[in-house]
């Protein structure tokens, strides 16, 4: 399944969540969601597989930015996070949690950065 997202997206080092309730995210200190402005609308497909007597979720999103800060892109390079996404009807995705983070990877290039979400859940997101 694929699910049509907007242009931006918000995300937070799944360490400084304390919980995920819904699309409320509950942090560990006065940290905040870092908004990433990406160039085109965003598309967040979902794959069913199974796995024996349990079926699971691969979820997966890429973004292509303008440069972000090297401070973003350190932060974020190779790291495990929780993402919050609007649709593009303007309903929120949140994608991770503390117990089930998404993996996250930012590759530079000339003037854009590439973001890779990847995630695999029990439980869909795209319904």
């Amino acid at each position: 399944m694929k699910r049509q997202l907007a242009n931006y997206f918000f995300i937070v080092l799944h360490e400084k969540v304390e919980s995920v309730n819904g699309n409320e995210i509950k942090f560990t200190s006065g940290d905040d969601l870092d908004f990433i402005l990406t160039e085109n609308n965003l598309d967040l497909t979902e794959k069913q597989s199974a796995a024996g007597a349990n079926d699971y979720y691969s979820q997966n999103c890429q973004a292509t930015t303008l440069s972000v800060s090297e401070e973003i892109r350190k932060k974020y390079r190779n790291s495990k996070v929780v993402v919050q996404f609007k649709t593009t009807q303007g309903d929120v995705i949140t994608l991770g949690s503390k117990e089930v983070p998404v993996r996250c990877k930012v590759n530079s290039r000339l003037n854009t950065d590439h973001w890779s979400f990847t995630r695999s859940n029990p439980t869909p997101v795209i319904t």
